[in-house]
């Protein structure tokens, strides 16, 4: 089983678990989300994204707005629609996968 720390931009530290080899459970200290991706790939993509420069989209590219944002805000998309208002269309974030997104 692989496990390992990474700290974003925004200073919020989060702790990776494999799941079962081909999920991982990314948390913070109180919030958790499940990635459909092995941990190996969201390091990488980690890796992309805060040392080599690239957007958050082109990195983390496999998931989800909702996912992404998670990584960026640790929040999740619960926090986001209390935060913003699930009548607010401009505002609402959810789990499911965009329609652009691979």
């Amino acid at each position: 089983m692989w496990a390992m720390n990474r700290i974003n931009r925004m200073g919020i530290q989060y702790f990776m678990t494999e799941v079962d080899g081909m999920r991982t459970q990314i948390r913070t200290k109180d919030k958790s989300i499940v990635v459909d991706y092995p941990i190996q790939r969201i390091s990488e993509a980690w890796y992309e994204w805060l040392i080599s420069g690239r957007f958050v989209q082109d990195a983390f590219w496999f998931l989800s707005a909702a996912e992404r944002e998670f990584i960026i805000t640790g929040m999740t998309p619960e926090d986001w629609n209390k935060v913003f208002g699930p009548d607010d269309k401009m505002g609402q974030i959810t789990d499911s996968k965009e329609e652009g997104d691979n």
